[in-house]
């Protein structure tokens, strides 16, 4: 339910209920934050949504961490792993990150998006997601 009120048409899956996942109204100096949290050791919490991509278009994120964790987060393309970025207080400034995501190799056809919250060492890897956002530039 929080992930259809924070982005709408994106769903969820093999989100685990540590660090207790869901939306807050503000979170880490952030409004409207999504909690995620991997489902276990191996298992990455997922972010996903179908998408027709137009020319001129990317993905906007802005991820965070847990004051004293860190998570890989995984972008993919229909199955293919296209981003991997260490997110942790050496990544972010202010606990938070921007990432933008080229989609122009996908432009005109109808993809998967995968967003993953995955763990690297089990050790407060909850993701902050303050935006997920379509962009044409």
């Amino acid at each position: 339910d929080a992930i259809s009120k924070f982005a709408t048409g994106w769903e969820i899956a093999n989100c685990g209920s540590d660090m207790d996942p869901g939306l807050y109204g503000a979170l880490g100096g952030k409004n409207n934050v999504l909690l995620t949290h991997p489902m276990d050791k191996e298992t990455g919490c997922v972010i996903s949504q179908k998408v027709k991509v137009f020319s001129g278009q990317c993905l906007k994120l802005t991820v965070g961490h847990a004051p004293n964790g860190d998570w890989d987060l995984i972008v993919k393309i229909d199955g293919k792993e296209t981003l991997k970025k260490l997110i942790s207080k050496e990544t972010c400034k202010n606990g938070w990150v921007d990432v933008t995501v080229d989609l122009s190799d996908s432009a005109g056809k109808e993809v998967t998006i995968e967003l993953i919250n995955q763990p690297n060492g089990w050790s407060w890897e909850a993701g902050y997601w303050a935006e997920i956002k379509l962009v044409s530039e």
